[in-house]
């Protein structure tokens, strides 16, 4: 994020209640029972790509503990066996879905040079409304993300305590409708929770360690399970 949008962001954190003391806890995620499947041997790749929310990043821990990708492929294991769903991290903090396709993010080529996998999630957004972008401007970087040789999944950006991303996952959905995407609505699950959500946030846009495997098992593996079993399961 920048540091003028940063500044912004601490100033409504200020007025803000819930800004202050320890995020709420969510209670632990139950174990998942192994999915019934005849394999037919192929190993599903994955890549999630994203801004820092989707890299991991809590306040007061940086990137240590469990990230996304870390609840994402324990979750897998659990359903189709260790090995079967191989998910790789290519998410870079304080980045945009501009910074993505134009491969400027400091780790990923020109899009979607970078693209080695089977399924790609997208989880931009909150960037992109940081430094100004307008929802159309959005909505034309999902849509060029789209093109890719893999089955794109774009996943709404989470609520937060500084401005309304409510209108960047709108348009988000609405690429996905008309371009007939798999979308994990993020936004939704984490805006469904007691007081909107925010309170469970680890700073003004971070979600908690425990919220991330929260939203990796109630937004992102609802999503991605049937598009595994097409690749998986006879």
């Amino acid at each position: 994020m920048a540091p003028a949008r940063l500044a912004v962001m601490a100033a409504a954190c200020a007025v803000l209640v819930a800004c202050g003391g320890e995020a709420l806890t969510l209670p632990p995620l139950e174990p998942l029972s192994p999915l019934a499947c005849t394999s037919t041997g192929a190993t599903v790749r994955m890549q999630l790509y994203g801004d820092s929310t989707q890299a991991g990043t809590a306040a007061g821990r940086g990137l240590r503990g469990r990230t996304p990708a870390i609840w994402l492929q324990a979750d897998m294991d659990a359903l189709f066996g260790a090995g079967a769903v191989v998910v790789e991290d290519r998410a870079v903090p304080s980045t945009t879905a501009r910074q993505l396709l134009d491969g400027t993010d400091g780790e990923n080529g020109p899009w979607p040079t970078s693209v080695d996998a089977d399924i790609a999630v997208v989880n931009h957004g909150i960037n992109d409304a940081g430094h100004g972008a307008t929802t159309d401007e959005y909505k034309a970087r999902l849509e060029a993300l789209l093109v890719a040789p893999a089955r794109v999944v774009l996943e709404t950006p989470n609520p937060t305590k500084g401005f309304d991303m409510e209108p960047y996952a709108k348009a988000m959905r609405e690429v996905a409708a008309a371009r007939g995407a798999p979308l994990a609505d993020t936004f939704t699950y984490v805006a469904e929770l007691p007081g909107g959500g925010t309170s469970y946030l680890s700073d003004w846009a971070h979600p908690t360690e425990d919220l991330y495997g929260h939203i990796v098992r109630h937004a992102l593996v609802p999503t991605l399970t049937p598009l595994v079993r097409e690749k998986r399961c006879k």
